[in-house]
């Protein structure tokens, strides 16, 4: 799998850009990239498909604290207090019926995940026999927040554990891995990207970048000699 670093370079030489003088910048190759494999994630997933572990991120530790729940999104009778992360997470991708929030739950990977659900059911949860002692979890303002009928199963929790379809990638890299004190992401890390969606992707950054440049295509893509200047189109 390719660091974000790699991408740059294949995009390099695939417009042959050699100098540090370019009119393309690094970050505007980024936009790009984020825009193209945000696009495929949404068209891939919209379907019902697993999760290929290769296009997620992971916050490992997202310290959370407690609040009152009129600081939430919706009435939460006889509840007293709640929990929220500290900071907001970097924006998901949204599908059509659905977040890009695959699990969250506690720190330690071998206990159960809370049960991830849309805010609006938060006041219906929780109600039953079975259910009283459950933990749910949402995504409101930006905010992951942790709700428990029985307050004292979450009232010592500290930290949480998100993994996600996150629109921007790059944007992990202001959170901290609390186990490894490195960043959770940076340009020399593996981006999230599967490599059948690279392919593609390069090539329809090529296009939008072309005119920019003032590159000649091959629009029938065979070896002839028949390019097209795209400035003239």
């Amino acid at each position: 799998m390719l660091s974000l670093n790699d991408l740059h370079s294949q995009l390099d030489e695939l417009l042959n850009i050699n100098s540090d003088e370019s009119t393309i910048t690094h970050e505007l190759y980024t936009d790009l990239i984020n825009e193209q494999r945000s696009l495929m994630i949404r068209n891939e997933y919209n379907k019902t498909r697993s999760v290929d572990p290769n296009v997620k991120q992971e916050l490992p530790c997202l310290e959370v604290e407690i609040v009152s729940p009129t600081t939430c999104c919706v009435a939460l009778p006889g509840c007293k207090n709640i929990l929220r992360t500290k900071k907001r997470v970097p924006s998901v991708i949204e599908f059509l019926h659905k977040t890009g929030v695959i699990s969250v739950g506690p720190t330690n990977i071998l206990l159960p995940r809370y049960s991830f659900i849309e805010y609006s059911r938060i006041p219906f949860v929780g109600n039953g026999r079975t259910t009283s002692q459950s933990i749910y979890s949402f995504l409101y303002d930006g905010y992951i927040w942790i709700f428990c009928k029985d307050f004292s199963k979450i009232a010592l929790m500290e930290n949480i554990t998100v993994e996600a379809l996150f629109d921007d990638p790059t944007e992990l890299s202001e959170f901290i891995n609390c186990s490894t004190g490195s960043s959770c992401w940076s340009p020399d890390k593996t981006y999230p990207i599967k490599p059948w969606m690279w392919l593609y992707a390069k090539e329809e950054i090529k296009k939008q970048l072309a005119v920019k440049l003032g590159l000649s295509l091959d629009e029938s893509n065979n070896t002839k000699d028949d390019k097209i200047n795209v400035q003239q189109k």
